[in-house]
């Protein structure tokens, strides 16, 4: 159980958490779907995977790299399995390659209203004890120029979800302008490159949230280190904006009170949007006024599609287009979910 000693756990309290990982706490909507693990567990990982994150972003890859495996190896259900294993493979391309350059990007803010201006920042950090120099030119030495690759490259991965549980996915690659010639850095030095996104809304999904997660490479022709030359790609960390329809802020600042005002004034996008900012404190009222709310009668043919838009934001699991699904399972829960939060 070297997984379970990483975590500081007991041989039986891992045992309880595999147990109720295997088991769900909550259980399926419907009886041929296996359920993702139970929100205990799913929210001790998560805690878990944030903090390992975390220790990336610091550039502690070894801790990083551990705790990723830990988690796949402990719960390989886990929901948020993908962006582990991401990690997993993050923290060891950066142990390979860790003791010359550190690159991540940046956004500012990490969320913000359709329309507003947010900056990208790529960054690279000089983790070597001396000097290094990173060419970026067509030289003759580099793997890149015969293969026409850019030396620089932003790559966007784009999802978008609407009220009525619609999505778009997308994603595409941009050449970064003006990148070119010698980098250097001294030992723990830094070099910027900005720039602007934009936010602005040209979706055919009206009123959505919409994520956008970025990453980037460089291309040099090679990275000299005093008398040593690297030849490999710097692969930059990648970061992520959420942007959310014009005011947002408003139903940010009373999730509770605007899911409330929604439900009562037909405003499907307001509560698919405020069911983002519910806190944990007001968790099992929300989901009880929600599944509540699907047994009633509505004039705006989207309000039920945003109901099941919303709970499925609130439980983090899918969402089944079974409205009667909802109240059995909340009258199987409803004493778990009161207790635990």
């Amino acid at each position: 159980m070297d997984s379970a000693r990483l975590f500081g756990l007991s041989a039986c309290s891992a045992i309880v958490l595999l147990a109720a990982s295997a088991v769900p706490l909550q259980p399926a909507l419907h009886a041929e779907d296996r359920d993702p693990p139970g929100r205990v567990v799913e929210d001790f990982l998560r805690g878990k995977l944030e903090q390992a994150q975390k220790d990336f972003a610091a550039g502690r890859y070894e801790k990083a790299l551990a705790t990723a495996e830990a988690i796949l190896e402990l719960c390989p259900e886990f929901t948020s399995a993908r962006e582990a294993a991401d990690l997993k493979l993050k923290a060891k391309d950066r142990l390979q390659g860790r003791d010359y350059v550190h690159g991540r990007v940046s956004i500012e803010p990490s969320e913000c209203m359709v329309g507003e201006k947010a900056t990208v920042t790529l960054s690279l950090r000089n983790v070597h004890t001396g000097r290094i120099e990173i060419l970026l030119d067509s030289g003759g030495e580099s793997p890149w120029s015969a293969r026409n690759l850019p030396f620089a490259q932003a790559h966007f991965s784009f999802s978008e979800t609407g009220c009525d549980g619609g999505t778009l996915t997308d994603s595409w690659s941009h050449t970064i302008p003006d990148v070119e010639g010698v980098i250097g850095l001294e030992p723990g030095g830094e070099w910027e490159k900005r720039f602007d996104l934009d936010t602005g809304d040209r979706s055919p999904l009206k009123a959505t949230k919409r994520v956008y997660v970025i990453s980037a490479v460089l291309r040099p022709s090679r990275i000299t280190a005093g008398e040593k030359a690297v030849f490999r790609p710097v692969t930059l960390e990648a970061a992520s904006l959420t942007v959310f329809p014009r005011g947002y802020r408003i139903l940010k600042a009373d999730p509770k009170g605007a899911m409330k005002r929604a439900l009562e004034d037909e405003l499907a996008v307001n509560m698919f949007i405020a069911a983002h900012f519910v806190s944990d404190g007001d968790y099992g009222e929300a989901l009880a006024g929600l599944v509540g709310a699907l047994g009633g009668s509505f004039d705006d043919p989207r309000m039920k599609r945003a109901i099941l838009a919303a709970l499925a934001v609130l439980t983090r699991r899918p969402v089944p287009n079974d409205v009667g699904a909802w109240p059995r399972w909340w009258e199987k829960n409803r004493g778990d979910v009161e207790k635990g939060r």
